[in-house]
């Protein structure tokens, strides 16, 4: 019989992931990550650094405050609109490195994240690039567990968590007739038997 493949794992690509496992679940999704200006390079430095994913963004965001630390230089200017209004912003060509072995090279906008706690802003244009997946339960010790988990490059198969809640209850109500009819069949047979006594 052929193996089943549910994810659509292609053996001859070469997978990275990333895995955030925590007790509860957290207000706001932050996870390390690296920036470098070639993180192939080991002359260029590797800055770490805490991201904040945000499905609501549009493009990634580097902290003005991390960009002056790292020295970059804007390679464009881009004009950006937000709640105040739209002002331009600096651009910068960057290697965004998650869980050291997930690497982007990307333009990322500078900005303002705020009182200072968040360096670098993930959004849609990175996010986008992989496979998410959110799920809370209980961990191997019966303790409540929230894991976020990204994968690069995405396998292709769609998770459609509806399509496949319809496939379990169809199977679920086959496996029913399937029961009821095997019972009324051993009855019948049990039944036979007496009567041939």
């Amino acid at each position: 019989m052929k193996p089943t493949n549910p994810f659509g794992y292609n053996p001859n690509i070469i997978y990275s992931s990333l895995t955030i496992k925590l007790k509860r679940i957290p207000n706001v999704l932050i996870v390390p990550v690296e920036l470098s200006l070639d993180a192939n390079s080991s002359e260029c430095r590797r800055f770490k650094a805490s991201a904040v994913w945000d499905t609501g963004a549009t493009c990634s965001v580097i902290s003005s405050k991390v960009a002056a630390e790292m020295g970059l230089s804007p390679i464009s200017y881009n004009k950006v609109c937000g709640v105040h209004g739209s002002k331009d912003a600096p651009v910068y060509f960057l290697d965004i490195i998650l869980n050291r072995s997930i690497c982007f090279k990307r333009k990322i906008t500078g900005g303002d994240l705020g009182d200072g706690q968040i360096d670098f802003l993930i959004g849609m244009d990175i996010i986008g690039l992989g496979e998410s997946c959110i799920t809370h339960g209980k961990d191997e010790n019966g303790d409540n567990c929230f894991v976020f988990s990204f994968l690069y490059p995405p396998t292709g198969k769609i998770r459609d968590f509806a399509a496949e809640l319809r496939n379990l209850e169809t199977q679920h109500r086959k496996n029913q007739i399937n029961n009821k009819a095997r019972r009324e069949y051993e009855s019948k047979k049990r039944q036979s038997k007496k009567k041939k006594r």
